[in-house]
Parts: structure tokens; sequence; C-alpha cells
């Protein structure tokens, strides 16, 4: 890594997620490490919408701040940033990124497109880390995967974006990627040309350099919609993304090392909030259930069946 290299580490997180931030944050901070820059726990303000809606828990965003003062004042987080969807700031940032404005803040699934390019409009470092907060990830202790990334990324200039390894790790590499192409890069890192925004060290200027983007849209009604009323149902930013990665010259990359991987939990509700504190300390030993292996969403059950039999 550069030591001239910056690194700043945005937390999106949501009144859904409010049920589980108070573990998960710590979690993350604990296996992030940054050693320039700032620790940013990004706050959606917008009324929940899509999907989120009718699967999510909807908490008091008063409750969600809360949370984040005593996270500040600990010094878990350097700083709270408020998604703001009243100001200019949003308008240019659309120009920069989509090439025009849009009515629409969110995909049709309820994720933010404004509180995800937010950091790059924000952000004076060279690279920015990404996670959603309901995140979970396990680093070996003395490896620093960011700093990993970073390298791969200073390496190797076709990079865009780097992630820890997809869930625990196989003896053979294998990845269970529900129909994801990959390939094996014998530098030691896995090959993608489609992009995930649950978690990432990006590349700030070759990200930029994929500006304008083309906005990906659910149906080919949804842009006439969007001109006409405003209210469009765009595809997630991740699926956006993508599309300009398959048209550029870019691959984002997934590291081998089974040092440090990452899940992602699909459950929300009462059995994941049962379960998530021993989830949690089975995640930083680096314990999986064997059925987890190669898989990045996390499967509850198997998660379940592993801790009610585990000797107390």
């Amino acid at each position: 890594m550069n030591k001239s290299s910056t690194c700043d580490l945005y937390i999106l997180s949501a009144v859904t997620d409010l049920a589980f931030v108070e573990q998960t944050i710590p979690h993350q901070i604990r296996n992030c490490n940054i050693s320039s820059g700032n620790r940013y726990l990004v706050v959606d303000t917008a009324k929940i919408s899509g999907y989120y809606s009718k699967s999510r828990e909807i908490n008091s965003l008063d409750n969600l701040f809360e949370i984040g003062f005593r996270f500040k004042e600990s010094g878990i987080i350097d700083e709270i940033i408020e998604i703001d969807y009243k100001n200019h700031s949003k308008i240019k940032a659309y120009i920069n990124h989509f090439g025009r404005d849009y009515s629409e803040t969110h995909c049709f699934r309820g994720y933010p497109y404004w509180g995800s390019i937010l950091p790059f409009e924000q952000s004076v470092s060279d690279y920015i880390v990404h996670l959603d907060s309901d995140m979970l990830l396990y680093q070996e202790p003395n490896f620093n995967w960011i700093k990993e990334a970073i390298n791969l990324m200073e390496r190797n200039k076709d990079i865009v974006c780097c992630l820890p390894l997809s869930g625990p790790p196989t003896k053979d590499l294998t990845l269970y990627q529900s129909g994801n192409k990959y390939t094996y890069d014998k530098s030691g890192f896995f090959r993608f040309k489609d992009f995930t925004s649950r978690i990432f060290v990006m590349h700030k200027e070759r990200f930029l350099s994929l500006c304008p983007m083309d906005i990906s849209w659910l149906s080919w009604r949804e842009p006439i919609k969007s001109r006409l009323f405003g209210n469009g149902k765009m595809l997630c930013w991740e699926v956006t993304v993508t599309k300009a990665i398959e048209k550029s010259i870019y691959w984002r990359a997934d590291l081998a090392s089974p040092k440090a991987w990452s899940l992602h939990p699909t459950e929300r509700g009462e059995r994941f909030n049962k379960y998530l504190p021993e989830i949690i300390k089975l995640v930083e030993a680096g314990f999986s259930p064997k059925e987890q292996f190669g898989h990045y969403d996390l499967n509850l059950d198997w998660w379940e069946d592993t801790i009610t039999k585990r000797p107390k």
C-alpha cells in the first residue's frame, strides 16, 4: 500500500437496521482497519419503501441517531452523515453519476441510490470502504483485508474494487455464487464482472471514470414513468454499476486469502436477533458450520443447528 494513499470507511444504515446495529457495527469496525481517513455512519432518513417496507422491522429514526451518537462518543465512529434529500447536493451528484437528475432516490426494493453515491461526492480520499450495516466478516489477527485490497488494486490497474473472500473458505477455493461467473487469477484473487454494493473497497478515481452511468430499470415502461411522474422503478444501484463495469476494462476482485471472509445475512426478525451475538462470536473466531463453506449468504438454519448443539 502506497504510504500516501488515503481511505475513508462508510457504514450505511437505516431504521430497518435498528434491532442489530449495536452489535454489527462495533463488530465491523473491529474487522475493518484503516490507517488514515475517517469512519462514517451514514443514516438514510427517507421513508422506508419497496421490498424493505414489507420485510423489515420499522423503528424510530431518533433511536438510530441515539445509537450513532453513542458510537461517536465512544470513538467507534468519527462522524455521522445524515442523508439529506432536500439540498442541491443530490442533484449535482446525480448529474455527475448518471448524466441528469432523477426524482427517484431509491431502487424498487428500497435501497438508496443517493446514499450509495454520496461517499464518492463527500470523500477526498483515494479509496472508499463501504459496508451495509448488517454485514458480518472475519479477519485473522495481524491481517488487514483493506490493506490487502488496496495493495491488489495498486498492483492491478484493471481492478476497480476489491472485497474479502465471499463466505468461509473451501479447501479447493470453490465459490457458490448463484450463477455469477468468475475466474481465478494466479496472483491470488477471483475476478468478477458483476458488482455487489454490500461490502467493498473502491478505487475512487477508477470508479468515477465509469460515470456517467446508464440507470438500469425494472422494465421499459419505468424510464417513461420517471420522466412523466418521477416514480419509475429503478433496479438496484449495484445493477447499474455492474452494467458499467461490464462495458469497461475494469473488474471486481475478491481476495482468495482465507484470512478474511464476509457473510451476508438474508433473514431478519426475532430468530436472527436471538442468535446474532453468538454468530458474531463464532465468526470473529474464524468458525463456521461446514455447510456454510463457500456460501456468501448466511443460512440461519445451519448456524442455529450449530449453536444449539454446541456445548455450553
